[in-house]
């Protein structure tokens, strides 16, 4: 059976402060999708990494940065979810706070996901 999506979990987004070369998250994805058996997944295969604590799209529809939970860098914060429901693959971001505050919409947001989940 053809797996419907692998995503390849990783820390370094890049090769810096202890990371080798070719060992960061993107490199790593570089060469997986190499392989046999990977080298047919085409954008079945994704990667989410951190380590820079900012949250963004660094390859569309491909790589994602998910490392900001309120630390330095970017100062962002916010709830990340992989939704697989109903046949297809969607991250969904909800972004909660920015440079060491709460967004207005914080209460907003964490109320509907706690009373609603993701059918609201």
């Amino acid at each position: 059976t053809e797996a419907p999506l692998v995503v390849l979990l990783g820390h370094w987004n890049s090769a810096d402060m202890g990371c080798p070369a070719g060992e960061d998250t993107p490199d790593v994805y570089a060469q997986i999708k190499q392989f046999p058996g990977c080298d047919n997944l085409g954008s079945k295969l994704k990667y989410v990494m951190g380590h820079d604590h900012c949250n963004q799209i660094t390859e569309a529809n491909t790589g994602f940065k998910l490392g900001a939970f309120g630390m330095s860098g970017c100062a962002q914060f916010g709830i990340p979810i992989l939704d697989t429901r109903n046949g297809r693959a969607r991250l969904l971001y909800f972004p909660l706070g920015e440079g060491g505050a709460k967004l207005s919409s914080y209460d907003t947001v964490l109320n509907c996901l706690v009373d609603s989940g993701l059918d609201a």
